[in-house]
């Protein structure tokens, strides 16, 4: 019986694995999606509760039913940048969705509550979330501060320390959840991971 439950437990682990390999963009295409949603948002962002130029170049981008999820990483993202982290909030990224959102306090984020950019992808107009991330030291540990529409943080996450290589400064990893989300990770430069539920606007 153990060896059964012990067999399936390592099924589903795979089964995940292979899930979430399956629905990383490739550069070219994800570097493509950031570049549209970067220079539009460079044209109608004129009250950013964080100010922060980021890198079209380095974006990480996961399919999800029917949309996605995007990270552009913020160019002064550094390991020098992660280590000086005070209460001053240094700038992570621009997280964007398709078709997905974020799930707070156990509820989708409503629609008047949203920074909601459009964006021409594929000749068509495309209503997109974006939301400005950044790290910032809370009374424990680093925590991950999220911004959408108001000068206040929609979200605070914390932090846990990671010890990893990765390729991109930001990378996400979307995984099954359960009932009506799911969950996106963040590994901030290998530093530091925020996990964050996600879940389908139906539009």
């Amino acid at each position: 019986m153990k060896t059964l439950a012990a067999c399936c437990a390592s099924l589903s682990l795979i089964a995940g694995i292979t899930w979430a390999q399956q629905n990383r963009l490739p550069s070219d295409e994800a570097k493509g999606y950031a570049k549209l949603c970067v220079e539009r948002a460079a044209s109608v962002l004129t009250d950013p509760p964080i100010r922060m130029d980021v890198d079209p170049d380095k974006p990480c981008a996961e399919r999800g039913e029917g949309g996605g999820a995007m990270i552009v990483p913020a160019k002064k993202l550094t390991d020098k940048a992660l280590a000086g982290v005070g209460k001053d909030v240094v700038p992570v990224g621009q997280l964007w969705f398709r078709k997905w959102t974020l799930v707070v306090n156990g509820k989708l984020v409503a629609s008047d509550k949203l920074r909601i950019i459009t964006v021409n992808v594929d000749d068509k107009n495309r209503p997109m979330p974006l939301f400005l991330l950044g790290v910032r030291k809370g009374e424990k540990a680093l925590e991950l501060v999220i911004y959408a529409t108001g000068s206040e943080p929609l979200q605070v996450v914390p932090l846990k320390k990671l010890n990893q290589i990765q390729d991109l400064p930001v990378q996400l990893e979307w995984s099954r959840g359960e009932k009506d989300s799911d969950n996106l990770t963040l590994n901030i430069l290998g530093k530091y991971e925020g996990v964050l539920k996600i879940a389908k606007t139906g539009k």
